[in-house]
């Protein structure tokens, strides 16, 4: 199950582009949840970045999409479960969120923040911190 139950702070964004992020966010979540590495991957610009809640940065998708990979190998029943807790638009196009990250169905927590930016109608995301609770 997946939550979205955030405070949003609106800046000059209209209700499709929140919309949207939020599509954005669940197929992010569904990818995970399905171990489905290059979708999960596609959720990130070129350059993204990813800060693991084990404090290792990947960057850009090759790298991003090898600690998927590892991820879904080393904990074959990982879930994901993420509790926006405040968004935040920049401008129309840029996003950043806070939220709780839950990862498997035990107490494996973390609270993080992640940025990101619309292209050509779409969100990607470009930077990606989780740390541990």
């Amino acid at each position: 199950m997946v939550l979205f139950s955030a405070t949003v702070l609106v800046n000059t964004t209209v209700a499709s582009d929140i919309s949207e992020l939020n599509r954005s966010r669940s197929e992010y979540i569904k990818a995970v949840n399905e171990h489905d590495a290059a979708k999960a991957t596609a959720a990130f610009a070129p350059t993204g970045d990813w800060l693991s809640v084990d404090g290792v940065v990947s960057r850009g998708k090759p790298e991003i999409k090898a600690a998927y990979l590892s991820l879904f190998q080393h904990h074959p029943k990982l879930t994901l479960r993420l509790t926006p807790t405040l968004s935040r638009f920049l401008s129309s196009t840029v996003a950043i969120e806070d939220g709780k990250f839950q990862f498997g169905n035990g107490p494996s927590r973390s609270e993080g923040q992640y940025i990101a930016v619309q292209d050509e109608g779409k969100w990607l995301v470009v930077s990606v911190r989780n740390f541990p609770q």
